[in-house]
C-alpha cells in the first residue's frame, strides 16, 4: 500500500515538474512509533529537485514497513516559506558509536537500520 501511495505522489509530481511548477521535495516521515533513525531525522527536510540527495534519499518507501514519502514543493510554496537553495542536511547518531553522521548517507549505510528503541521507550 506505501508503494503504491508514493506511486501517486510521484505521478503528481512529474506532472507538476512537466507543467514548470515544481521548485523541488520535502522528506515526510510516516509519524510511526518505531521508526528508523535516520528516517525521522530527515522529516521536514526540503531541498531543490536537483539537489543529488534526493537519489541517494529515494525511491520512497525505503524499506521494510516504511511508511515515509517524498512530496513536492511547488515554486509558490518555496519563494512563500523561503526555502534555500542548498540546505544542511540533518544529521543521526550512529547507533555503534554515537558519533553524528550526515543523515543521507546514513540510508545507504545503514538500509537495514535497528528501529530507535531509545525513542520509542521515550513514548516518541
Amino acid at each position: 500500500m506505501n508503494r503504491a501511495f508514493q506511486e501517486g505522489i510521484d505521478q503528481t509530481n512529474r506532472e507538476a515538474d512537466r507543467d514548470g511548477i515544481l521548485w523541488g521535495y520535502r522528506f515526510v516521515h510516516s509519524g510511526k512509533l518505531h521508526f528508523r533513525p535516520a528516517h525521522k531525522a530527515l522529516d521536514g527536510f526540503v531541498a531543490p529537485k536537483n539537489d543529488p540527495r534526493w537519489a541517494q534519499i529515494g525511491p520512497m518507501p525505503s524499506g521494510h514497513n516504511c511508511g515515509c514519502h517524498i512530496r513536492g514543493i511547488s515554486d509558490w510554496e518555496a519563494a512563500r516559506d523561503g526555502y534555500a537553495a542548498n540546505p544542511a542536511t540533518p544529521v543521526v547518531s550512529d547507533p555503534e558509536t554515537g558519533a553524528s553522521v550526515d543523515a543521507v548517507h546514513a540510508l545507504a549505510v545503514w538500509p537495514k537500520q535497528r528501529f530507535d528503541e531509545a525513542a520509542t521507550e521515550a513514548g516518541q
